[in-house]
C-alpha cells in the first residue's frame, strides 16, 4: 500500500483523517455536522432541480463545471419529453462515506451516502412510465471538494444498485 494514502478515521465530532504512515490531523473546517448539513441541503437542491428544470438553488452547492453538466441532463430531459417528480421527499439519513485532506494535488473532499425516500415519479410527453404507489427509499453519493473555502458539489459517484434521479 502506498504509504501516503489517506485513510478515513474516526468521524466523531470532526473528521479525523489518518495516513498510512500514522500521522493525523483535525484541520479547520472538518466539521462533521456542517458537512452532513451540505450533503442533505445539496441533496434537496438537486431534487427540486430535477422536478423544476431549474439549477438556480444548485448555483451557491455546486462547481460551477458540474453545474453545466446537470444543466445539459436537465436540457436531454426536456429534449426527450421527461419529467421527473420526487413527491414527500425526505433525506432520512446522511452518512459521509470518505473524508480526505487535500495533497498537493487535490483539494479537501468528502463523500456522503445520502439515504432519501420519495415517490418517485417519471412521464414521457405526458404519459406515465414510473409512478411509485407509495414511498421508497433510495440513496445518493454525493462528492464535495472544498473551493474558495467552502464544499461544493463536484460529482455524482453510483452506489451499488442506485437508480438515478
Amino acid at each position: 500500500a502506498d504509504e501516503k494514502a489517506q485513510h478515513q478515521g474516526n468521524l466523531g465530532g470532526h473528521a479525523r483523517v489518518v495516513s498510512a504512515a500514522g500521522s493525523s490531523s483535525s484541520a479547520g473546517g472538518w466539521n462533521e455536522k456542517e458537512m452532513k448539513e451540505r450533503a442533505r441541503l445539496t441533496a434537496i437542491a438537486l431534487h427540486v432541480a430535477f422536478e423544476t428544470n431549474d439549477i438556480e438553488g444548485l448555483r451557491d452547492l455546486t462547481d460551477p463545471k458540474f453545474l453545466e453538466r446537470i444543466q445539459c441532463l436537465l436540457q436531454e430531459f426536456v429534449d426527450r419529453g421527461e419529467r421527473r417528480e420526487f413527491p414527500n421527499l425526505c433525506v432520512r439519513r446522511v452518512d459521509l462515506a470518505m473524508a480526505r485532506p487535500a495533497n498537493g494535488q487535490k483539494p479537501d473532499e468528502f463523500i456522503a451516502r445520502v439515504t432519501l425516500h420519495a415517490q418517485r415519479v417519471k412521464t414521457v410527453n405526458g404519459q406515465s412510465i414510473v409512478q411509485d404507489e407509495d414511498v421508497g427509499k433510495f440513496q445518493k453519493l454525493l462528492h464535495f471538494q472544498r473551493q474558495h473555502g467552502k464544499f461544493v458539489l463536484t460529482d455524482l459517484p453510483e452506489a451499488p444498485g442506485e437508480t438515478p434521479a
